[in-house]
């Protein structure tokens, strides 16, 4: 099941070039030096350094980044089946490897992306069989030593396991009194982490990494819980209420259910404990933080119905999530990718010359420059990057209020900086994280450059290319590259959605 699961997620973007936050990724990768400062910027140290000797062994190609998701992934499957076999029988450790592996949003996507969201979810999982495996017997050391060690991984591959690790701690006092390690064992891995990494964590908090997050609404915690596509939640939700609903009242409940309700208070106190702690500031995200309790979430569904219904139950409850995610694969696999970067930059590539330069408006500058030598850009054309200090940190953008007040004035200067010579591409965003910046730089290099084409070229974090010309000898250069295209037109009514 684990290893199917893998492929179904390798296969799902087999041709799909590095998307989103991936470029990134690749790029920090490349400058090892500069892991010390990534680990500022996007604060998994523990994912970095092993994709880091992943990709030394087996290379950086795509392929090869999304390999380790995964595995990863893989290894999730297992240990959350383990999980349930202790919380359960062999017939829900079964379910619960379906489920996790069919889950389309928080399972098969993170694992074909090389981001550590797939990581984490190992971990956690790991930290979920360490504790449900502990028994009144067990010596301290015993248990404590694969607690304490898969909420440290899990804390070192992403902040957000904070949450994990509280929940498990207080699951441990509530569900399971008998033993202080479910508690004390997550408490000392925070203590341990919180020693370690409170400096880099500071330096974190002060960034305006994560201004482009909102406070979430109701319904983003209700789309978080959608664990299984085509509405498949809420169809195991009602399937295992019946199911719970028929045994109390035939009087017939005879099994352990304390193993599911620790899992089950896990997914209550992360994702309530992320929703209410993005009142003060956000943490919570519905595409993102869910995937830290999925493990949790498969072993409440896969014991409470392998455990309580019949056979044919458990099957056709394994046979909807299975079906969901391979049509989710086969459609993902035949369809058009949907950020093609490179074949972008290939078709500029062949028009660009020495002296032209590109401006990678909002957050393109990571994939632009992680695909420019793929597409066998000239070397020779010059990059910019589009407000310049995404260069330090071009996974995220500023986006308070102030940064946003001051685009204009910021756009102006760049757009001075630029070589008076050449045709400048600018790839620009439309709608979404980066259209203000993109706007913004519209209109001041519209101001002194003639504005020659349109190219409808898209690729992570743009959608669009627009092509100025030379400003000393006007329209013609651009014309010659693109002469059916139509003059664009910029002036300040024009409004961009984001």
């Amino acid at each position: 099941m684990a290893a199917g699961a893998a492929a179904l997620a390798a296969f799902s973007r087999l041709y799909h070039d590095l998307s989103i936050d991936e470029p990134f990724t690749a790029l920090a990768l490349a400058d090892p030096a500069s892991l010390r400062a990534t680990f500022v910027h996007d604060n998994a140290p523990l994912f970095y350094l092993l994709l880091l000797g992943w990709t030394r062994v087996f290379g950086a190609s795509a392929f090869a980044l999304r390999a380790l998701p995964s595995a990863a992934f893989a290894g999730a499957i297992v240990f959350s089946a383990l999980a349930a076999r202790h919380a359960g029988s062999e017939r829900a450790a079964w379910l619960t490897a379906v489920l996790v592996g069919c889950s389309v949003p928080f399972g098969l996507e993170p694992a074909a992306t090389a981001r550590p969201y797939a990581l984490a979810a190992l971990f956690a999982a790991m930290s979920l069989w360490a504790a449900l495996r502990v028994k009144e017997t067990t010596s301290a050391a015993n248990a404590a030593a694969p607690i304490l060690a898969s909420h440290l991984f899990g804390l070192f591959t992403h902040p957000v396991f904070v949450f994990v690790s509280v929940a498990s701690a207080i699951a441990g006092v509530v569900t399971r009194r008998g033993r202080v390690v479910l508690a004390a064992a997550p408490a000392a891995a925070l203590a341990i982490y919180g020693a370690m990494w409170w400096p880099v964590l500071t330096e974190t908090a002060a960034l305006p990494a994560r201004t482009w997050m909102m406070a979430p609404r109701a319904a983003d915690l209700l789309s978080g819980m959608q664990f299984w596509g085509d509405h498949g939640t809420p169809v195991l939700a009602a399937l295992a209420a019946l199911v719970l609903l028929a045994v109390r009242y035939a009087g017939s409940a005879r099994v352990d259910m304390r193993g599911a309700a620790f899992a089950l208070l896990i997914v209550v106190l992360v994702l309530g404990g992320a929703f209410l702690a993005s009142r003060i500031t956000p943490v919570y995200v519905a595409e993102r933080t869910p995937i830290f309790v999925l493990p949790a979430a498969s072993v409440v569904f896969g014991v409470a119905i392998a455990e309580l219904s019949p056979a044919w139950v458990t099957a056709a409850a394994a046979l909807m999530v299975i079906v969901s995610a391979v049509r989710f694969t086969v459609r993902t696999h035949d369809a058009p990718d949907p950020f093609p970067t490179r074949a972008s930059l290939a078709v500029v590539a062949l028009k660009a010359t020495c002296g032209d330069t590109i401006v990678a408006a909002g957050l393109s500058y990571a994939p632009v420059l992680f695909y420019a030598p793929s597409a066998r850009m000239p070397a020779c054309v010059r990059l910019v990057a589009f407000p310049e200090d995404v260069r330090e940190h071009p996974g995220w953008l500023d986006l308070s209020p102030d940064a946003i007040t001051a685009l204009p004035g910021t756009a102006a200067a760049a757009v001075a900086r630029l070589p008076s010579s050449g045709t400048v591409w600018v790839f620009t965003q439309t709608r979404g994280v980066g259209a203000p910046h993109s706007f913004a730089l519209l209109q001041a290099l519209s101001a002194t450059r003639p504005a020659a084409a349109k190219l409808a070229l898209t690729g992570s974090f743009f959608d669009e290319i627009t092509v100025f010309g030379n400003p000393t000898t006007g329209r013609r250069y651009a014309y010659d590259l693109y002469p059916s295209a139509r003059p664009a037109h910029f002036s300040s009514s024009v409004k961009l959605i984001y």
